[in-house]
């Protein structure tokens, strides 16, 4: 979860301003341990994602009133005996948001799609997520689903999305969108990503229309490398990384 979705979260229930701004030290605390922040920081984050207008001297002195924080030298930092209280307070936000997975069990790696737009994070997210529980079809699912996202974008972005319509000016799905990106006229990605979207597409087919295919580790395991070749070769087609 990036901060702009956790704090579009926190910003859908009903805390107090002082509450929002050691929610969010709780946040970065998540991402490193003792991590600290000045009021006026807190103050600029709060602003920057419009949910609330605190005033920065009144900030300063309601946040160590809620009894979470430490403070030493302007800044402040969660108390570690009140994470769980901060968890409590938040919890509501929380339920059905995708976490973020560890870098080292994420299969399609997040610094390759987390700075390009949100909704091609959430089916990152959610990517790695079935991957990480073990719910290969439907991870299976959300690489279909992100290889159709980026091809679109790509023909987009050329100005050639006509080439992947059919005649009710609805788009191909994967196997057209494929077709059309591997052939001669298509997209120019390499050898080894058009290798990969043909497999891709094999692999997805199975997952999404064949009820009788359940997906297995090794099954998504043997296009990991592939995925990530293909979607960088189409992230920069699609001129994402900006």
């Amino acid at each position: 979860m990036t901060l702009e979705e956790f704090c579009m979260s926190i910003g859908r229930i009903k805390l107090s301003t002082a509450q929002k701004a050691v929610a969010i030290l709780w946040f970065f605390d998540q991402q490193e341990h003792g991590v600290k922040k000045t009021h006026l920081e807190l103050s600029k984050i709060i602003r920057a994602n419009h949910i609330g207008s605190p005033n920065p001297p009144d900030l300063r002195e309601r946040i160590p009133k809620t009894g979470c924080v430490y403070r030493r030298a302007g800044s402040f930092w969660i108390r570690e005996d009140k994470k769980d209280v901060v968890r409590d307070w938040i919890n509501e936000a929380l339920v059905g948001m995708p976490q973020s997975v560890p870098l080292d069990e994420q299969f399609l790696p997040e610094q390759i799609y987390n700075s390009t737009r949100g909704y091609i994070n959430q089916v990152g997210l959610q990517l790695n997520g079935a991957y990480l529980h073990g719910y290969f079809d439907c991870a299976a699912v959300m690489i279909r689903r992100m290889v159709e996202t980026l091809i679109i974008e790509s023909y987009e972005k050329l100005k050639r999305e006509s080439e992947i319509k059919d005649s009710n000016d609805n788009y191909l799905m994967l196997s057209g969108l494929v077709d059309k990106s591997v052939s001669p006229r298509g997209l120019s990605v390499g050898r080894d990503s058009k290798k990969a979207l043909k497999e891709i597409k094999r692999r997805g087919d199975h997952s999404a229309h064949n009820r009788r295919y359940i997906a297995k580790k090794t099954d998504l395991d043997s296009i990991k490398d592939g995925l990530r070749l293909c979607v960088e070769d189409l992230m920069h087609i699609a001129d994402l990384y900006k």
